[in-house]
C-alpha cells in the first residue's frame, strides 16, 4: 500500500481532490492511504515520523509555498514522489530543483481528473519498476536489483543472463520461459526466443531488418516470429509512456 499526502490551503479543492485520487489509484489497482493537509509545517511534520511515498503540493500557499515544502521533503526523502500542483504553469520551471515526477495545473474538475488519470497512468509504471527483484546466483549467493536497472535479459545452456545498467551480468539458472510472463509485468519485452528487453532502454526498432537498439549502444535482433507481438507491445508502451 502506498502512503500519498496531499497539501493544499483550499478546503474545497482538498477533499475534492483527495476524492479524485482515490478514485484514479484504484482505476490502476493500486492500493493507497491518503492523508491531507491544510498547512505544509503539518505536512512536513508528519513526514518526519512516516516518509509518504508520493506528495501532491500545491506550490501557491500562505505560510510556507510548495518549494520551501518540497526542499525540506528532498532533505527528509531523495525517493518521495512530488507532484506539484498550480494554477500558475509559469511557476512550474522554478520548480525542477526539486525533481518533481509531474505537474497538475489546477481548473475544471474534469480537466483536472483527466490530466491526473493520465499522470498515474505513468506513475504506475515507473513505480512498478522501481520494484526489487531477487536473483539466486547460487545455493548461498543471491543479489536483489531493481527491475529499472536491468535492461535485458539473455538466456542461454540452462542459464539466464541479466544485463544490468552497471555493466555487470548476472547469471542465474534457468530458462526464459520460466521468467516470460512475470517479466512482462515490468515492460520487459520478448524479442527472441532467447531475448528479452526492458522497453524504457529500446530507443529504436527497426523491423524492416529485424533490429532494436538500447540507449546502452547495444543492437539486439528479433525473430520474424516475435515482431508482430513486438509491435503490438510497443506501440501500447510508448502511447501510455507519453
Amino acid at each position: 500500500m502506498l502512503n500519498i499526502a496531499f497539501v493544499d490551503d483550499d478546503i474545497e479543492f482538498l477533499h475534492l481532490f483527495k476524492t479524485m485520487i482515490m478514485e484514479e489509484f484504484k482505476k490502476i489497482n493500486i492500493s493507497v492511504k491518503i492523508e491531507v493537509f491544510n498547512d505544509g509545517k503539518q505536512l512536513l511534520k508528519a513526514h518526519k515520523f512516516k516518509l509518504y511515498d508520493v506528495i501532491f503540493l500545491d506550490i501557491c500557499m500562505p505560510k510556507m509555498d510548495g518549494f520551501e515544502i518540497a526542499e525540506q521533503i528532498r532533505s527528509l526523502s531523495a525517493y518521495t514522489y512530488i507532484i506539484f500542483i498550480t494554477a500558475n504553469e509559469d511557476m512550474v520551471y522554478d520548480s525542477f530543483d526539486f525533481q518533481p515526477f509531474h505537474f497538475i495545473k489546477k481548473g475544471a474538475e474534469d480537466f483536472v481528473r483527466k490530466r491526473l488519470s493520465s499522470i498515474l497512468l505513468k506513475f504506475s509504471r515507473h513505480f512498478k519498476q522501481n520494484n526489487k527483484l531477487v536473483l539466486r546466483l547460487s545455493q548461498y549467493d543471491q543479489k536483489v536489483v531493481f527491475y529499472k536497472d536491468i535492461y535485458y535479459i539473455q538466456s542461454g545452456k540452462n542459464y539466464i543472463y541479466y544485463h544490468h545498467t552497471n555493466s555487470e551480468i548476472y547469471k542465474v539458472r534457468g530458462k526464459l520461459s520460466d521468467i516470460v510472463s512475470d517479466m512482462r509485468e515490468y515492460d520487459f519485452i520478448k524479442i527472441h526466443s532467447r531475448i528479452m528487453v526492458n522497453m524504457r532502454y529500446i530507443s529504436k526498432i527497426d523491423f524492416t531488418n529485424e533490429i532494436v537498439y538500447t540507449t546502452f549502444n547495444k543492437t539486439l535482433y528479433m525473430s520474424k516470429a516475435n515482431k508482430e507481438a513486438v509491435n503490438k507491445d510497443y506501440l501500447t508502451y510508448m502511447r501510455f509512456k507519453k
